[in-house]
């Protein structure tokens, strides 16, 4: 699922139909880099979609967590972000965070989830989505997709 549109485009176009929602997506990082622990997150991916009732922003995470004397571990989700149209109140949920690498044990990875970078909504319902973790190719596993009820 090559990008069509560049990362920042997607969160200008994103920003542009939905204001505010960029706050809920900006790169983020706390700890300390010295000490015991630091996180880093940041979006790999976005998209946004319409249903009949709402504006849906679907972004793929991609968090760094640095500890002490165990390495780097990586998890990854996705966040929604929606809102009924007319309305100005942006909501959010989160799937599952998936550790895909293990600070600890490399044998503990899960390497297969490792090429699926992007996001992929489908529209189901007018108060239903899909979001999965996609490939390059725009292809999913169904071990990381989600329907997603907006209400």
């Amino acid at each position: 699922m090559k990008r069509e549109a560049s990362l920042e485009e997607k969160l200008k176009n994103a920003e542009t139909q939905m204001p505010g929602v960029w706050d809920q997506l900006k790169p983020y990082d706390f700890g300390s880099r010295s000490y015991s622990s630091f996180h880093a997150g940041a979006i790999q991916d976005l998209e946004y979609v319409e249903t009949e009732k709402y504006q849906v922003v679907a972004a793929k995470w991609d968090e760094h967590y640095y500890g002490g004397r165990g390495g780097i571990e990586w998890s990854e989700w996705v966040s929604i972000h929606y809102r009924e149209k007319g309305s100005r109140e942006i909501k959010q949920t989160k799937t599952e965070r998936i550790e895909t690498r293990n600070r600890y044990d490399a044998r503990e990875d899960k390497k297969h989830l490792w090429p699926y970078n992007f996001v992929k909504i489908e529209v189901l319902e007018s108060d239903q989505v899909k979001v999965s973790w996609a490939d390059e190719n725009g292809e999913t596993l169904s071990e990381v997709e989600y329907t997603i009820k907006l209400e």
